[in-house]
């Protein structure tokens, strides 16, 4: 009886936490970095600050997770007092508006956000059955992707009516912020499993012992390093007449944001059922091969039909991709292990974050973006390849 209440509980505060989310993702990919060059003309090592938090706090993991196994801390109360902190961050600019307390309260706010992931990965574990979880964390994408796509609408549109309303923004940030640390409060959990442990990337064991876990985190870089290189030059290839496309705003945005997040939106439920019924192992291949065909279809050709290709399957990847990497631990690894495999898992997202688009925009010195497009559609493909033994041995990451 007590599981199921604290089912029920989970998904309740989960799915009302998914509306502040929804607001917090546009925050360090567009907002933030737009305030600080419209509003503080913002130098270059500033902007890098704040587009690399969100990396920055993937790095940390490992030691916020290793600090919350001493201190004995459930997994969601850890996750409430990090997005306090974050709500706390993002106040301070409100209340004292100059260039460099933005940047600081901006990027640490950031960052500590960033930090929740394998809590909310071991509270999924620990209070949601297995057969339920992909469909539960479906469903708070879905609201999570619509709120954030009309929260950038018109958060967008105030910017653009004035720049100066750039602190009223701020003060929603750190409402939603706050508003999370509630939900997150409110849901039960058992304590981490204590460790004596004192190195801070102890987790990253498992890159050693486990050949598996190994392997899936080479085929992971792999498509993180194809997907991250070329996100930022679809823009270029669309943009620049050099590439035989010359599209205007409106067309790129369909195509780049538009028709990718109402995909996201639809499919998000879905992957989540697929997620709780089929091997993750199968699951990640079909998603690698998505990506890859959007890549392909983005950069032969630029017709039409390989842009509306392109737009609809990198949305479906990603709504598949976005429940894959959050969940993948609960299928992978015993119950008291979850936030240690996801603390080393985050902890690689993160370095490949950092390296891949700035490794993009030198390779196109070299070599030209359509090409590039192709090696990173191979990277990808490649990523597939490693992992369909795996496949075919029918192994333990089954629903059960």
């Amino acid at each position: 009886m007590q599981r199921t209440s604290d089912r029920d509980i989970t998904a309740f505060y989960e799915q009302v936490r998914g509306l502040s989310n929804g607001i917090l993702e546009t925050s360090s990919i567009t907002f933030f970095l737009l305030i600080a060059v419209k509003v503080f003309d913002a130098q270059s090592i500033e902007k890098g600050l704040l587009a690399a938090s969100n990396n920055g706090g993937l790095l940390l993991v490992p030691v916020v997770v290793l600090l919350a196994r001493r201190a004995g801390a459930r997994p969601a109360g850890s996750a409430a007092l990090l997005v306090a902190a974050a709500a706390a961050a993002f106040m301070v600019p409100v209340i004292w508006p100059t260039h460099s307390v933005y940047v600081v309260g901006a990027t640490m706010g950031t960052l500590l956000v960033a930090l929740v992931t394998p809590f909310l990965t071991q509270m999924y574990q620990d209070n949601v059955p297995a057969r339920e979880r992909g469909a539960l964390f479906g469903r708070v994408a879905m609201l999570r992707t619509f709120t954030g796509s009309v929260f950038g609408l018109g958060a967008g549109w105030l910017l653009t009516q004035n720049p100066d309303w750039w602190r009223g923004l701020m003060l929603i940030y750190a409402f939603a912020a706050a508003f999370s640390a509630f939900c997150f409060s409110r849901i039960p959990g058992k304590p981490l499993a204590a460790t004596a442990a004192r190195n801070p990337f102890h987790s990253l064991r498992y890159l050693v012992t486990d050949r598996r876990f190994l392997l899936l985190q080479i085929s992971w870089f792999l498509v993180g390093f194809g997907t991250l290189m070329t996100g930022p030059l679809r823009v270029e290839v669309l943009a620049n007449p050099k590439y035989g496309v010359a599209l205007d705003a409106a067309q790129i945005a369909l195509y780049v944001s538009t028709i990718p997040t109402v995909v996201r939106l639809v499919c998000s439920p879905l992957w989540g059922r697929v997620f709780d019924r089929y091997s993750f192992f199968t699951m990640r291949v079909v998603l690698n091969l998505g990506f890859a065909l959007s890549i392909i279809a983005f950069f032969a050709n630029g017709s039409p039909a390989g842009l509306w290709i392109g737009a609809i399957t990198v949305g479906i990847a990603n709504a598949g991709g976005d429940i894959a990497w959050s969940l993948w631990a609960t299928k992978y690894t015993t119950p008291d292990k979850v936030a240690d495999y996801m603390a080393a898992h985050t902890f690689i997202t993160g370095i490949r974050g950092a390296l891949a688009p700035f490794l993009a925009f030198q390779l196109t010195n070299v070599v030209a973006v359509p090409t590039l497009g192709w090696i990173a559609a191979g990277m990808i493909v490649t990523a597939a390849l490693l992992l369909a033994p795996e496949v075919l041995a029918k192994n333990p990451m089954m629903d059960s």
